[in-house]
């Protein structure tokens, strides 16, 4: 199924294979019912007789799904980005990869796309992108049929405390055919620190006006 990295130029889109033992449709949009890409085969039978061999399979587009591992984050937490939708399984033989790329986005590093939404994905904290392709950011195929995408990146210390962080996936075609854009939300926050003392009471001085003194621990000696 074509997505929005291989289906604006012509040179992107994978090639069509129509006479080999693996053959390679290429879809613009979900093909179901009548519809649905069908194979028929001529084959020659052991009695010379000609009898045609058939079948068909609904090729049906998805809607996409992303999340964040957990609700909140702290400065240097490795987050981790999940992201489902069969339609982004271009090769069932191979693990797909998605990389971030300069214009901070997942996408194929060109500003017009990002634009247009034509990217893949895109992480914002506070508002601003988050720099992936700095931090090294990739959606990667957890198997080579699976549609379920994951990477990671780490809480960069310019981020501030309150700050919301959001991600944004570009649903191409969801399951009704149509571009969508889902996402999920996180916060970043500090930890609340503690202070104790080591007792609710303490003694109170004694002693003369001019030397105040404390008792050390009754299993020691001398004055403190």
């Amino acid at each position: 199924m074509l997505n929005q990295l291989n289906s604006d130029v012509l040179a992107d889109i994978p090639d069509v294979t129509a006479i080999d033992s693996d053959v390679t449709i290429v879809l613009a949009a979900d093909r179901t019912g009548t519809d649905a890409p069908r194979v028929k085969y001529t084959d020659t039978d052991s009695d010379g007789q000609s009898t045609s061999i058939a079948d068909q399979a609904d090729a049906n587009t998805h809607s996409g799904v992303v999340s964040f591992d957990t609700g909140n984050y702290k400065i240097a937490d490795t987050v981790n980005v999940t992201v489902e939708d069969m339609d982004l399984n271009l090769d069932s033989e191979l693990i797909d990869v998605y990389v971030s790329d300069a214009q901070n986005v997942v996408g194929d590093n060109t500003a017009a796309d990002e634009a247009a939404l034509l990217h893949v994905l895109d992480i914002k904290i506070g508002g601003s992108n988050v720099d992936l392709d700095g931090l090294g950011f990739n959606l990667v195929e957890t198997d080579t049929a699976s549609g379920v995408f994951v990477g990671s990146f780490q809480v960069p210390s310019s981020a501030s405390p309150g700050s919301d962080l959001e991600v944004n996936y570009v649903d191409f075609l969801d399951a009704s055919g149509n571009k969508i854009e889902v996402g999920d939300s996180a916060s970043i926050k500090a930890n609340t620190g503690v202070i104790s003392l080591d007792r609710s009471v303490y003694p109170v001085p004694y002693g003369s006006v001019t030397n105040m003194q404390f008792l050390e621990h009754g299993t020691a000696t001398g004055y403190r």
